[in-house]
C-alpha cells in the first residue's frame, strides 16, 4: 500500500478529544509540515485526511495521509498524489479516519 506512515499524537482536554498534531513526509505537503487533525469532524469527498490501519490486534497502527473519496460499508476511497491512484482500505483494518483542518477551521473564518 503506497503512502507515506505519520506519527500521531492524540490529545484529550477535560474529557473530549480535540485536535493533535503530527508531522508529516508527503509529496503535497513540505516535508515537516506541522498539520493539525480533528478526530471529531465530518467527512466530505475533497478533504485531506488521515487514517490510521492495524491489520490485526497487537499489530502497529499506521497512519497514512490521503484524499477522502468515499466509503461503502466493506472499504474506505482515498486518493493519492504522489504517484497519483485511487487507494482503498477495508474497513476490517480502518481504526480511524480523521480530517486534515484548513487554515479557515484553526483560526475559524
Amino acid at each position: 500500500m503506497a503512502g507515506f506512515p505519520v506519527w500521531v499524537l492524540l490529545v484529550r482536554i477535560h474529557g473530549r478529544i480535540v485536535p493533535f498534531r503530527f508531522y508529516v513526509k508527503s509529496l503535497r505537503l513540505n516535508e515537516g509540515d506541522l498539520i493539525f487533525v480533528d478526530p471529531e469532524s465530518p467527512l466530505k469527498a475533497g478533504d485531506a485526511v488521515v487514517v490510521q490501519t492495524q491489520d490485526y490486534e497487537g499489530a502497529d497502527v499506521l497512519s497514512w495521509l490521503k484524499e477522502y473519496v468515499r466509503q461503502s460499508r466493506e472499504d474506505l476511497t482515498t486518493r493519492q498524489h504522489n504517484l497519483p491512484a485511487e487507494v482503498k482500505f477495508k474497513l476490517a483494518v480502518v481504526r480511524a479516519v480523521h480530517r486534515v483542518m484548513t487554515t479557515k477551521d484553526l483560526f475559524g473564518l
